[in-house]
């Protein structure tokens, strides 16, 4: 993830006017950052699956997906689907921006791998059938804020 940095034009000050000489501080500018573009999936510690908006769209905005696997290729599949079909899932809203499918079931049955953190890979278009190719390298995605949070503290002592 390329995060844009600033050298900030100050020295902060900390406690009683004290100064730290010769630091150069990076601004953090990451926030209100750029969604991505290209379609992405998530596979969640538990196996559950998380679409991007850019996923989403290239299905055609369905209500609801069937989840389909080729074992040999390594690819999980998401197909658009009608929300009545017996074997559709629903593509559940978390934020503008990102929709989940509750895939743990599949995921178990396919012996996807999962683990303590969730793992975003990019998808692309197979004809009808958004793909992920579990044969590529994913990209970490952090935990929880609060563990994150946890984590950063008690490294900082």
């Amino acid at each position: 993830m390329n995060v844009s940095t600033q050298k900030a034009p100050y020295v902060r000050s900390y406690g009683e006017g004290k100064k730290l000489p010769g630091v150069e501080w990076d601004l953090f500018q990451l926030r209100g950052a750029r969604l991505s573009q290209s379609p992405e999936v998530t596979i969640q510690a538990r196996g559950s699956l998380s679409l991007n908006k850019a996923a989403r769209d290239a299905l055609g905005n369905p209500e609801a997906v069937e989840l389909l696997y080729a074992a040999k290729e390594k690819l999980i599949g998401i197909r658009a689907a009608k929300r009545d079909n017996p074997y559709s899932y629903p593509l559940r809203e978390i934020s503008k921006s990102s929709f989940a499918i509750a895939a743990g079931g599949f995921s178990r049955y396919y012996n996807i791998p999962t683990g303590d953190t969730a793992r975003r890979y990019k998808a692309k278009m197979y004809d009808d059938v958004l793909g992920v190719s579990l044969k590529e390298e994913p990209i970490t995605v952090l935990g929880s804020r609060s563990k994150q949070h946890h984590e950063l503290a008690t490294a900082a002592g």
